[in-house]
């Protein structure tokens, strides 16, 4: 009887055992697969941050709620799905905004799979104008005449050249960048390899839903024309009921003396908004007003100017004119030359913002774009072109605290805050009401 007893107890401790075992086991598995189903959504954020970087030159090109990219890693069991959404966490997101990411990774498989979500806010990185350049030559910088001063850093991939003082760093890009012995600086660094800047093709392929085409477009011409304004008389006074609407043609995109010079004082008025224009011959009397203090018109606040100069034309451009800003402040402004050619930018003026002249890059087949910088012209803000041309007593000031600003072109997406993980629709698997 005492046998009996000792083999049913130990059957049923073996029994207990294998239970206990099949249970821990089956725990394991569980608890392994909501690791991993973690692990794929993180992972499904890098991918989504990653498509994100490398889609920008051909659009807007994000997955959205409605339409999620679903993929899944290879050698790794379980799937997911991943998208993005605006900082609101609705609708559909567009750059160079903040974003929310949301991703779901899936483990196991049928009734069995374990699905976790996350999210987080993410933002770009690496604005064109925010790496303390005063200026930077893609090709080449070249300063004639020892009047020409830069406050803030130097770079350029190819020589510098001439005499010219810099309160600040020298950032040489890969084995051609050189300088010469007339630069004065606080110090001199090379990298080893060249500095890479998107060209404009890339940026407005970003900033524009279709690019070129709708920067050009006759919808963009025609708003464009009926922002413009003048002064109502030569009293040149800068409000809504001191300025009105210049009646300007949407079908004329080069800036000539004569194309303005009918207006009160010769003055063009540019209030916040995009600009895209062929060419600028413009000298003497003429005069622009960037309206980046959005003082001329009713219910204006201050805004970004953008001016894009693009076409196939060839011809050297000139602003040797009176061009002023109705707030000091580099945030608001923004030139944009795309030309196989030359801007020239002179008389004795003060500019606020960033001049960017990107056309050829690290592309030594393309055409570069040069930038000229003389008759006392003074920029506080940021000159970064293929080719910089300092003259004449030509100044650069890059501002303290930068002049980067939520519009400006930006080349990477990382994490920016609030990583969460969102309460799951899945029941209860665990006998103490959890699912995780």
């Amino acid at each position: 009887m005492s046998a009996l007893a000792l083999v049913a107890m130990t059957s049923l401790l073996v029994t207990g055992a294998c239970l206990l075992t099949t249970s821990y086991v089956a725990k394991q598995t569980r608890d392994e697969e909501y690791a991993r189903a973690i692990d794929i959504a993180d992972a499904a954020t890098n991918y989504e941050l990653n498509y994100v970087d490398t889609h920008m030159a051909s659009g807007w090109n994000a997955h959205t709620a409605a339409s999620p990219y679903t993929g899944s890693i290879s050698g790794i069991s379980g799937s997911f799905s991943v998208y993005t959404a605006p900082a609101s966490g609705t609708g559909t997101w567009s750059p160079p905004d903040d974003m929310v990411v949301v991703a779901t990774g899936t483990a196991g498989t049928g009734s069995e799979s374990v699905s976790r979500t996350i999210s987080f806010s993410a933002r770009g990185y690496s604005p064109l104008f925010q790496g303390d350049y005063a200026v930077f030559g893609n090709q080449s910088v070249a300063f004639s005449g020892a009047s020409s001063t830069l406050t803030g850093n130097l770079g350029s991939n190819g020589p510098i050249t001439g005499n010219g003082s810099v309160t600040g760093q020298v950032f040489l890009g890969g084995t051609a960048a050189s300088i010469g012995s007339g630069i004065t600086s606080q110090g001199v660094t090379r990298y080893t390899r060249a500095v890479d800047y998107p060209t404009i093709d890339t940026i407005v392929a970003e900033v524009f839903p279709q690019g070129w085409a709708t920067l050009t477009s006759s919808a963009q011409l025609s708003a464009q024309a009926a922002r413009i304004r003048k002064f109502t008389n030569t009293s040149g006074t800068l409000s809504p009921t001191g300025t009105t609407s210049a009646n300007w043609s949407a079908s004329v995109t080069d800036l000539t003396n004569s194309s303005f010079g009918s207006f009160p004082l010769s003055t063009m008025i540019l209030p916040p908004g995009d600009y895209y224009f062929t060419s600028a011959q413009l000298s003497g009397q003429s005069a622009i007003v960037c309206d980046t203090g959005g003082v001329t018109y009713t219910g204006g606040s201050p805004g970004p100017v953008r001016i894009w100069m693009g076409g196939s034309g060839t011809q050297q451009d000139t602003l040797n004119i009176n061009v002023t800003f109705t707030a000091a402040d580099a945030h608001y402004f923004r030139l944009y030359y795309n030309k196989a050619s030359a801007l020239s930018i002179g008389g004795n003026m003060a500019y606020y913002g960033g001049i960017y002249a990107i056309r050829a890059g690290l592309n030594g087949s393309v055409t570069p774009a040069t930038l000229s910088l003389a008759g006392g012209a003074r920029v506080t803000g940021s000159i970064i072109a293929d080719v910089v041309k300092m003259g004449g007593g030509g100044a650069v000031t890059y501002p303290t605290g930068g002049l980067g600003y939520a519009g400006d072109y930006v080349d990477k997406y990382g994490f920016l805050k609030n990583w969460k993980e969102l309460v799951g629709t899945r029941p209860r698997v665990f006998s103490d009401g959890t699912n995780w």
